[in-house]
Formats: structure tokens, sequence, C-alpha cells
């Protein structure tokens, strides 16, 4: 679709594609073959393009985040971690202190 949009014919592309033929184009365009990674950047710069556009058939823009539910926020998983890392220190911390007491009690 995009091709034709440029008005580009197969030969052109698969040109460009450095394809011996057009028909690696053609097969791609059936639905008969996928082209490699590596081809599909080269098709979105060719193309004008993205490689998302080519895979999914979306543009960037339409690309939506979708919101926690109530009551919940994002956060980065490093700093999930963190606030994790420093509960359990201050849970090790309460449990030391009421060590300390036990054994000051039973002194």
């Amino acid at each position: 679709m995009r091709r034709e949009l440029l008005k580009m014919s197969q030969d052109t592309l698969a040109q460009l594609m450095n394809k011996k033929h057009r028909t690696a184009v053609s097969v791609w365009e059936k639905g008969k073959s996928e082209p490699s990674l590596s081809d599909i950047r080269k098709l979105a710069e060719i193309l004008s393009t993205t490689t998302i556009w080519l895979i999914e058939g979306i543009e960037e823009k339409q690309i939506t985040v979708i919101e926690p539910p109530t009551g919940y926020v994002m956060m980065k998983a490093e700093e999930v971690i963190e606030m994790q890392r420093q509960l359990l220190e201050s849970k090790d911390r309460k449990l030391e202190e009421k060590d300390r007491e036990l054994v000051k009690k039973s002194a």
C-alpha cells in the first residue's frame, strides 16, 4: 500500500532493496513470505515510514498508553525495587529494636 501510494513499482523497490528480482517484493505483498528484520528496517527507510507501521499497520501517534486502574500508579521497576529494599531495611531495624528490648527485659 505504501509503495503504491508513492507510485513506486515493485521493480524499483526491489532495486532499492538490492534484490535481484521484483519477486521478493511480490511475495511479501501477497503474504507468501515475510521480509527479514533488516529488510523491514530498509523498507521503512525507503518508503519513508516506520517499522511499526510496516509490521502493525499503525502510526506511532496511534499507540495508546493504557492508564492504570483507579488507585494504582505506574512506576519504574527500579523505583519499586528501591521502595521494597527500604521497607525491608526498616522492618529489620524494628526487629533489632524489639530484640534489644526483649534482652533488656529478660536481664
